[in-house]
């Protein structure tokens, strides 16, 4: 996931005063491999993370995390500190976990494989309890989706660690021995609908708003006023993985089981007592379970509460926003751009269009651009082909460098 703010707060003006260095070619090299994402298509997630809509109040995050014993709550959603990240995932089922714990549950269902259900799996059988995670997917992570695309390794999902000072995620990189390279947001420079370099002293609202809907994955006009104060942020550099943000996920190993490509449908639950998990082929009973399921998913209704959730709960659910940021990645044969940007933007008619560029050969070593949509921008791509995908990136990066 893109900075929340810090993009915002420290690159805009530097990006302006950047040294412009074009290299101009008769054609762009020959495209190798690409991937894009369609996270809001994707059933198991329904969007990228959540957002604190226009009608949302900050305090229904605390509403969804609430615990319903046997039923616990945890993910990036549930929480007011750091929502939307994988720090903020991380430490919800980290609590979540405490809070289980603490209600002396023994055998405990964890839906999703998740950072937030591995975290949560990891720390209550250290605690000596018994515990099945249930995942709809056929791989662990969730929304940390490492693949590889070509001789490279690149993130679908989350990408950076926002902040790495105090920030939990740090710990577990150096821990297992996972490489981290600082971006440098500074090292970004803006071009105009006709490829010249824009230089203004300020940007201008639009796209200023298509910053705001990378960062949030939801439109300007679809925000609370209290988004852009939630949430607070680590200090520090903000780093990438050349490996993979799923190199984090050895660090969550442990005595517990994993059930794969089993989607959850149902909880019959008594409130105080136990829960009854239906899956793919199967009902289990359990003291307790932790429910880490996207914001997306529960949006979704895929899965039935029995009773139904109280009102507050499906309240929170229903106002918080699930936002979407999408990826196009594209592997080139040689890299035709400046390599020592970190990233460039485009200012086009459309000034959601193909806006902001991540040189992903920075991380992974590799000839490979990233391109971000954020909100509806990312929703109406989703709509087309990957050839026609892959042919709007071409044109526009041909109008920057060419």
């Amino acid at each position: 996931m893109i900075t929340r703010r810090n993009l915002l707060r420290t690159s805009l003006a530097s990006m302006l005063a950047a040294p412009a260095v074009i290299g101009a070619q008769a054609a762009l090299p020959a495209v190798t491999h690409r991937q894009i994402t369609r996270w809001r298509s994707d059933p198991f997630a329904g969007g990228s993370y959540s957002f604190l809509a226009r009608r949302a109040r900050a305090e229904q995050r605390d509403d969804l995390a609430a615990p319903l014993p046997p039923l616990y709550f945890a993910g990036e959603a549930t929480t007011r500190d750091h929502p939307s990240t994988v720090h903020g995932a991380l430490l919800s089922g980290q609590r979540a976990a405490a809070e289980i714990a603490d209600a002396g549950a023994s055998r405990i269902a964890v839906i999703g494989a998740g950072i937030a259900g591995l975290a949560a799996a990891a720390a209550l059988t250290e605690a000596g309890r018994e515990v099945t995670v249930i995942e709809a997917r056929d791989r662990i992570g969730g929304r940390i989706h490492t693949a590889d695309l070509g001789d490279g390794r690149v993130d679908l999902g989350a990408s950076w660690i926002h902040g790495i000072e105090d920030n939990p995620l740090t710990d577990i990189a150096r821990r297992t021995g996972t490489e981290m390279r600082p971006t440098d947001w500074s090292a970004i420079k803006m071009f105009n609908a006709n490829g010249r370099r824009r230089l203004l002293p300020f940007l201008p609202r639009t796209a200023q708003e298509v910053e705001i809907s990378h960062a949030h994955g939801a439109d300007f006009d679809d925000l609370s006023p209290d988004a852009f104060d939630e949430g607070y942020d680590f200090g520090g550099e903000e780093v990438t993985f050349p490996q993979g943000y799923a190199s984090l996920l050895p660090a969550f190993a442990g005595e517990y089981e994993v059930l794969l490509d089993r989607p959850v449908t149902r909880f019959d639950w008594v409130p105080g007592g136990g829960v009854t998990v239906s899956f793919r082929g199967a009902r289990r009973a359990f003291d307790a379970a932790l429910v880490t399921v996207p914001l997306g998913v529960l949006k979704s209704d895929a899965i039935t509460f029995a009773p139904a959730l109280p009102a507050p709960k499906l309240e929170a659910i229903s106002s918080l926003g699930m936002g979407h940021l999408s990826k196009v990645f594209l592997r080139f044969e040689t890299a035709f751009w400046d390599t020592s940007l970190h990233a460039f933007g485009y200012l086009g008619e459309d000034p959601a269009h193909f806006a902001t560029w991540v040189n992903i050969g920075q991380t992974n070593d590799t000839p490979t651009l990233m391109a971000f949509h954020g909100g509806r921008a990312a929703d109406a791509l989703e709509d087309h082909s990957d050839a026609e995908i892959e042919a709007m990136a071409l044109d526009v990066l041909r109008t920057i460098w060419l």
